[in-house]
């Protein structure tokens, strides 16, 4: 076998030939540029650009959320004020607060599981109140339910549910 001279071999290799050429210069041609003190200052000035940018989106979610968690907490009421409201005149309370979403702050007093493995906190209400604020969270919210302490003061945003010995709360998320 003797291989084809150039003049001999087909348009279809020529044009291969020409194209695997090309690509072999241009994978050159871009590991230079790569290599060069100009791309190397551009890659540096496009990354700090892109850091730059993340940490303004970064400051500026920390601040709506702020901003979100103080217009919640502004209307908050107190888990005493609750407790004491069911206290006087359960029907009054139920008018007031039944089937609304409230924001609720006080002291952690339990953490626990109900019978039917519901996680729970309940916040105290005072010592002049026999009761308390009962919140009941999905099992999403165990892993921040964890790290709550008794004693530690929240804020908790809920559905009151009304009052069966405590005063429930339903579908609540600690707000932070």
């Amino acid at each position: 076998y003797v291989p084809a001279s150039p003049s001999r071999m087909s348009i279809g290799k020529k044009v291969l030939l020409v194209g695997a050429s090309l690509f072999v210069a241009l994978v050159i041609v871009g590991i230079l540029y790569q290599a060069t003190p100009e791309s190397k200052a551009a890659t540096a000035v496009r990354e700090k650009e892109e850091s730059a940018e993340r940490i303004q989106r970064q400051e500026e979610t920390v601040k709506r959320q702020q901003q979100e968690f103080a217009q919640l907490t502004k209307n908050a009421v107190s888990a005493s004020t609750l407790q004491a409201a069911y206290e006087q005149n359960e029907v009054s309370a139920d008018n007031e607060y039944k089937g609304k979403v409230v924001v609720v702050h006080g002291r952690v007093g339990t953490i626990a599981k109900d019978i039917t493995d519901t996680s729970y906190v309940t916040l105290d209400a005072g010592e002049s109140n026999i009761g308390s604020i009962q919140c009941f969270f999905d099992d999403s919210s165990n892993a921040r339910l964890a790290k709550l302490s008794p004693g530690e003061s929240v804020y908790i945003k809920g559905t009151v549910d009304g009052k069966m010995m405590n005063v429930l709360l339903k579908d609540c998320a600690i707000l932070e």
